[in-house]
């Protein structure tokens, strides 16, 4: 899977931190606390944006590793746009996040002002804002127009360059009269209108000339309305405006109001409150895309309209809200927390709602104690101190104390992060070396080096710990290792809007579906999936292959280890043979030919199922080169993942990597073990020669797993980034077990799954998702099965297996009385928001498994919520199918080449790249990234079958190639399928049950 930043891209986590830090420190002076040296922090956290700075930097910069950069910026447009600030660890000058960034820059000092002024940092505070102001004096060229953007994402991102090197596009794209950009220009608006109060004083002329600018920006956005990512279409990949405009307008007229009290910004805020959404709308997040907790934080403090009050009262409410749901005192939504304390709304980037969350409750808990009110929660008053305490524990979590005893701070304390996703940090600066530095230098020497960046980007917050307060620090881990000026992502979903919309649509949906049976053809849904295997092929494809745009590819693999490694799987949409997933392809291809044969039979696709399986075994067999040899993988993410080329003209490392004794991989060696024991039963009559061959590699391979425990992904570390062992060995080791014990009906392997019950996990874990890396679900599912067989002696243990993976089934069809599978509004299974259509396909198919076993014995389900007949478990199995083959609220297939309407732009290099049978000169990576990758027209290639990421949390789906989160398919997303078309494929023939099963199970 594509792990490069098409970034949900990151905002400045850190930007509002030190105003909390600022805010800390006061209240460290007040009532004697003394954990960390808050004042530092502070410092530290003014000094980060020295080292953002654009432009010609000035002769007292005291970040010495930067030098001057983007000195003609503009230039191609006849502007001057020198300056500005870059918005993460990547060059481009993106204006909405650069705007809040100085907007709560700006509010900092306005509210803190005197501790950063106690803590010796005011001016390095106005310097920071000025830098930025200096900046949109010049971006605002005319009362109506506004250059919101210099660089481009696209390019940037696949470059890893210096700023001070930059050979990247410096296109500059503005908003104005006929392309409007409302959110962007009340933003800044509203920078400038906060800029205009700290500079009031100070210098009077400076603060008149924000505040004229701020009010034509606020003009110009408001009578010239629309979202800037329609018209700066290239932005929607990194900061899209998720919220509209709507947040913006009513937070630019508020900041104005703030610093002219013209009471004509405040009526705009009073009479738009509830249009706009200011008094509609319960948030729990506040970030650079979305204002309204912020808005409502602020109108609730306003003290001098009581004549307004019923409105003020209602953004009140709203304010608390989001204040509530951060301390866990509303009766329904709170935000969810790590184990260690810290608030956690989103896995990418998550320290960014942190540190705004902080901030907030700091200004509220402080107007709270001033006016000696209290917090008004669902659970019951809260006292101010109450407030400011939860604030400061998560600056304390992100200063230090926390699980992993961790500064995300970089630069503070003894522990913090050394490999910072950042250009500029991660390369020999500058000043210690001017010679040029290109793109793939830069990535070949620098990114993928192991040790600690050269430079320290002191001051930086990082993106931070996982929901189980995990870090891991590399450089590639951008999702938590990137710092920003304003950190959140491109992709991130404002939770509520759109949400009654979808919610509409899905009703709608539903409703229309209800008065009738919505047939596909799971016959051409089969053929399909199975095609998509041959697109996936690497080496010497034969004669008869039916996918002519591939061809042979891969030829030397192995070369350079003295092995022959050719043949195998590519996993997805790149040029690398991953072992884990391919072995766990090859095991859901055999366990549906062996589960539905029959009807794969009837539907003539048996020998193309046959075929797919053993193009994936007779790889096994070549990469299993001794007993205790297993060569894992061939190629690596990191170089593959920076080149953009058809398989056939690879010039990427083809290295190989293997287990072993000395480098065990259990896992690794479990599941290929599995994959071989599966398939030698589905070869078993037809070819015995070959079965005993394959059960003779998977006894080998499980005895090797089992005598040298380990996870792969410790001996072959570079496979971390892309399929790491999350759930560890045991599962694998189990899962193979149980498969020779069918292969064989050796009881050895039995016992091996009985006696390994408990401290294996297979009776102690208790899963919602069955994928390539977590095998227990399928394990206790088939397990659960044999009690209808002939091991009644050991019911026991038997029934702790079949309760463990009943809670799976019970979870997906919302049945358990605690945890169960998230549904989207069109009711589809939701585990991730990456690649999610693989949990849905595993799901559905063992649903089937299980809803014919129940079926064929008389059974039900049993759940917390009461037994479900089988009847409505194939039911909602089949729902899922349908909602992938187009039954959704988009109305799309996401098997792609199925239907009428369906991906075009799936993240796939050989398709997405004119094929070797049209074009056989050679297309090198640079020249794949510019001339394919990035053109907006559909692949040239369909890559039939290939069962894509799929919808988001709201059924919404975007069909863009740099969106690999949804338009990346892979192998094991489709191998489950193949029986589940099959069944249907022979229920729809039958009409025997179809006619019966509605097409969307209720809950």
């Amino acid at each position: 899977m594509e792990d490069r930043k098409q970034k949900e891209h990151f905002q400045n986590i850190w930007l509002v931190l030190y105003t909390v830090a600022a805010a800390v420190f006061c209240l460290k002076q007040c009532h004697g606390i003394s954990e960390f040296n808050y004042r530092e922090a502070l410092s530290k956290s003014l000094l980060y944006m020295e080292a953002q700075r654009s432009g010609h930097l000035p002769y007292h910069q005291r970040v010495t590793w930067r030098h001057h950069s983007g000195l003609t910026d503009g230039l191609e447009q006849g502007v001057d746009l020198v300056g500005g600030y870059y918005d993460a660890g990547d060059n481009v000058k993106f204006g909405l996040p650069m705007a809040f960034t100085i907007t709560m820059l700006s509010w900092g000092v306005i509210q803190y002002g005197q501790e950063i002024s106690g803590a010796g940092e005011y001016d390095h505070a106005l310097e920071a804002i000025k830098w930025g102001t200096d900046y949109f004096i010049k971006a605002h060229t005319h009362p109506n127009v506004f250059w919101a953007e210099v660089g481009d994402g696209d390019t940037d991102h696949y470059c890893w360059q210096r700023p001070e090197d930059m050979t990247t596009s410096r296109h500059a794209y503005k908003v104005d009269e006929w392309n409007p950009g409302s959110d962007v220009a009340g933003e800044t608006a509203a920078a400038m209108a906060t800029a205009s109060i700290v500079f009031r004083r100070l210098n009077p002329r400076y603060s008149h000339l924000l505040l004229h600018h701020a009010k034509q920006l606020f003009e110009f956005g408001d009578k010239y309305r629309g979202k800037y990512d329609r018209s700066i279409k290239i932005v929607k990949g990194y900061y899209p405006s998720v919220s509209g405009y709507m947040d913006e307008l009513l937070w630019a007229a508020l900041w104005l109001y703030k610093a002219t009290e013209n009471q004509h910004y405040l009526n705009y805020v009073l009479e738009n409150a509830h249009d706009f959404g200011g008094i509609t709308w319960a948030i729990t997040e506040f970030s650079w895309d979305v204002k309204y907790a912020g808005l409502q934080i602020i109108v609730s403090m306003v003290e001098k309209h009581k004549e307004h009050k019923h409105i003020l009262d209602q953004y009140r409410s709203k304010g608390e809200y989001y204040l509530c749901a951060c301390l866990n005192k509303n009766n329904k939504t709170n935000v969810d927390r790590t184990p260690g304390g810290l608030l956690y709304v989103r896995r990418w980037n998550n320290m960014q709602y942190v540190s705004t969350a902080a901030f907030l409750l700091f200004v509220y808990g402080d107007y709270l104690d001033s006016t000696n009110q209290t917090l008004r929660c669902d659970r019951g008053s809260v006292a101010p101190r109450e407030v400011l305490t939860f604030a400061k524990s998560q600056v304390d979590y992100i200063l230090g104390s926390n699980p992993m005893a961790t500064s995300y701070l970089v630069g503070y304390g003894t522990k913090f992060p050394q490999r910072v996703h950042h250009r500029g940090a991660s390369i020999v600066s500058y000043k210690e070396n001017k010679g040029f530095i290109g793109c793939t230098q830069g990535y070949d020497n620098w990114f993928q080096r192991l040790d600690p960046n050269p430079n320290v980007v002191v001051g930086a917050l990082v993106g931070g710990p996982d929901n189980k307060d995990q870090f891991n620090d590399q450089r590639s881990n951008f999702v938590q290792t990137e710092a920003c000026t304003y950190n959140s992502a491109a992709l991130q979903h404002f939770q509520n809007i759109w949400l009654v919309l979808c919610m509409v649509a899905a009703a709608v949906f539903r409703l229309k579906q209800c008065h009738g049976i919505s047939e596909f053809n799971y016959r051409e849904a089969l053929s399909k999936s199975l095609l998509y295997m041959e697109a996936q092929r690497s080496g010497r494809l034969p004669y008869h292959q039916r996918v002519t745009w591939r061809y042979h590819s891969g030829l030397t693999d192995g070369l350079e280890q003295g092995v022959d490694l050719v043949g195998g799987y590519y996993d997805a949409g790149d040029n690398v043979k991953f072992g884990l997933p391919m072995a766990f392809t090859i095991t859901m291809l055999s366990w549906g030919v062996i589960q539905y044969g029959q009807e794969i039979s009837d539907a003539g696709e048996y020998d193309h199922a046959l075929e797919a399986i053993k193009w994936g075994t007779d790889y096994f067999i070549k990469a299993h080169t001794h007993p205790n040899v297993l060569w894992a993988e061939v190629g690596d993410g990191d170089t593959d993942h920076y080149c953009w080329q058809r398989p056939e003209d690879m010039m990427t490392s083809r290295h190989a990597y293997k287990v072993d004794e000395r480098n065990p991989g259990s896992d690794v060696a479990g599941e290929t073990a599995a994959a071989m024991a599966t398939a030698s039963i589905v070869f078993r009559r037809l070819n015995p020669h070959y079965s005993h061959l394959l059960l003779h590699h998977a006894k080998q391979l499980f005895e090797f797993g089992d005598m040298y425990r380990g996870q792969y992904d410790s001996s072959i570390e570079i496979v971390k980034g892309y399929y790491p062992s999350v759930s560890g060995y045991m599962d694998e080791l189990l899962w193979a077990a149980l498969w020779l014990y069918k292969a064989t009906d050796n009881h050895h392997y039995l016992n091996y799954v009985l006696e390994n019950a408990h401290d294996f996990g297979g009776i102690t874990w208790a899963i919602t998702e069955f994928s390539w890396d977590v095998k227990y679900a399928g394990l206790q599912i088939i397990v659960s099965m044999l009690m209808e067989e002939k091991h009644k002696e050991h019911k026991h243990i038997l029934d702790q297996y079949r309760s463990k993976g009943e809670y799976y089934l019970c979870a997906c069809l919302n049945k358990n009385n605690k945890t169960n599978v998230d549904r989207t509004p069109g009711g589809l299974l939701y585990v991730r928001r990456w690649n999610n259509m693989q949990y849905v396909s595993t799901a559905a198919f063992l649903l089937f498994v299980y809803g014919d076993y129940l079926d064929s014995t008389n059974q039900t389900l049993r759940c917390d919520r009461g037994s479900v007949a089988p009847r409505e478990v194939l039911t909602f199995a089949k729902s899922q199918v349908d909602y992938i083959l187009g039954s959704n609220p988009m109305a799309t297939s996401y098997l792609v080449g199925y239907g009428t309407k369906f991906p075009q732009r799936v993240h796939h290099r050989g398709a997405s790249i004119v094929s070797y049978k049209e074009n056989k000169g050679f297309i090198g990576c640079t020249q794949g990234y510019d001339n394919w990758f990035q053109q907006i027209d559909p692949n040239p290639n369909v890559v039939v079958g290939a069962l894509v990421g799929g919808p988001d949390n709201k059924d919404q789906f975007n069909d863009q190639r740099s969106n690999f989160m949804q338009t990346e398919a892979c192998t094991y997303n489709s191998a489950a399928l193949v029986g589940v078309f099959a069944k249907l494929h022979r229920l729809n023939n039958n009409d025997s049950m179809i006619r019966k099963i509605p097409l969307i199970a209720s809950s």
